[in-house]
């Protein structure tokens, strides 16, 4: 019987990540589509750190449980996006972007320098 090969930097091929044994397999496999993803996946998914996420995303998106492992659904997370932007597509087009947000807080994206009304109703 032959000593099993150990590959190791210096002697592996460059065109070569796969054993011996899958090489000669002539079956291709294709990659699986990824269903849920943990959160940490999810909030590198959206671009966001864990404090963004834990009160911006968090409490409308909905998560498996199963142990200690938290599970986000790929379809549930584009569905939020979606419906994310969607709202701020309305907001924009309604011309109300000082609008109250549905969780309570005012828009805090206003351009510097932007004129705002004053109290009285006047503008200068």
């Amino acid at each position: 019987m032959r000593a099993p090969q150990h590959h190791t930097v210096e002697n592996a091929a460059p065109e070569c990540v796969l054993p011996e044994s899958a090489r000669r397999s002539a079956r291709v496999v294709a990659e699986v589509p990824r269903l849920a993803l943990t959160v940490e996946e999810a909030c590198q998914a959206l671009g966001v750190g864990w404090d963004f996420w834990s009160e911006h995303v968090a409490p409308f998106v909905p998560l498996v449980r199963r142990g200690r492992r938290k599970l986000v659904p790929v379809d549930a997370l584009r569905a939020w996006l979606e419906a994310e932007a969607q709202l701020a597509l309305s907001a924009q087009e309604l011309g109300a972007a000082d609008e109250v947000h549905p969780g309570g807080r005012r828009n805090a994206c206003k351009s510097k320098g932007a004129r705002q009304p004053r109290a009285s109703g006047t503008v200068s």
